[in-house]
């Protein structure tokens, strides 16, 4: 058995919101280098634009635009939260399962102060529901396991503290980065896993920050370059 950890964040430099970065991480058959997710879930999942009843995972720039609205996107992420316990019907709930507690909802801003969102907004949770039977019926036909989905949320507050601290956006987003990767990987473990995520800004180099998170255990970097 393998694991793939899959790590993207959305909200990068906020203005009205919090930045959030996010894992996914799952168990998949053999190597972790000889899986493609979106061919085992070719059945539900279309990186494209979807038709049949599929749902639409990629970048979300590709999923979203203020012209086609939030259904196809909250759709994708309704169906992987509920693919294996019932997703949240709040706000607060979702943060609460993504971070591992609580979030101060003042330092988001004024805009979410005494309020707590219904969640889904644009779908039906029926139609969700259905469509994570459909999946969790190709993860078990193909041996694959969502373990986990993990988020580090950041208010703006949080985020300009940082910034201070380290002055550059770049070095934050990749210490913010390593460390949601040190919640879910296990170094003790075993097993091999490949760990999927976007270059951050111009840094080419990420030994020394896996280095930071992996303790005792000694960290060999093969190649790292503008490709690899």
């Amino acid at each position: 058995m393998g694991v793939i950890i899959g790590m993207d964040e959305a909200g990068y430099g906020p203005n009205l919101g919090p930045l959030v970065i996010t894992a996914t991480v799952w168990d998949v058959p053999g190597s972790p280098h000889d899986v493609d997710l979106y061919e085992a879930f070719a059945d539900v999942v279309d990186r494209a634009s979807p038709a049949d009843g599929k749902i639409h995972i990629a970048d979300s720039k590709q999923v979203y635009a203020p012209h086609k609205g939030l259904a196809a996107l909250e759709q994708s992420v309704h169906t992987l939260l509920g693919l294996h316990e019932p997703p949240p019907a709040k706000l607060t709930q979702l943060w609460s399962r993504l971070i591992g507690g609580d979030i101060d909802v003042d330092a988001c801003g004024p805009w979410l102060r005494d309020t707590d969102l219904d969640l889904p907004l644009c779908i039906e949770s029926e139609s969700a529901a259905a469509t994570s039977t459909r999946l969790r019926k190709c993860c078990d036909e193909r041996s694959i396991r969502l373990r986990a989905i993990v988020s580090e949320v950041v208010t703006p507050r949080a985020f300009n503290q940082l910034l201070d601290q380290y002055d550059s956006k770049g070095v934050l987003l990749s210490r913010l980065s390593m460390r949601l990767l040190s919640r879910v990987v296990d170094f003790d473990g075993g097993e091999p896993t490949l760990v999927i995520a976007d270059k951050h800004g111009g840094r080419n180099r990420y030994d020394h920050l896996l280095e930071d998170i992996a303790g005792d255990h000694f960290i060999v970097r093969d190649a790292e370059s503008r490709s690899v």
